[in-house]
């Protein structure tokens, strides 16, 4: 949709384990639409994370935009 519409400046936004879906969205993409991602309440992974290695707990963690 991102590009079939032509978006600009899009912000995604993922809540609960949904921030890993939108995580990884964005990093396929790699689309210069894209300008922010913002998990919230949510793990924010690293390269490399699944939703079988990030723990619960993770959404705990600083990295995580409330």
């Amino acid at each position: 949709m991102i590009e079939s519409e032509e978006l600009t400046g899009v912000t995604l936004v993922g809540h609960s384990f949904g921030g890993m879906v939108a995580a990884g969205v964005t990093a396929r993409l790699r689309h210069p639409a894209v300008r922010r991602l913002i998990c919230l309440d949510s793990p924010v992974p690293v390269d490399g994370d699944s939703i079988i290695t990030v723990p619960p707990s993770a959404t705990n963690s600083p990295r995580c935009a409330r």
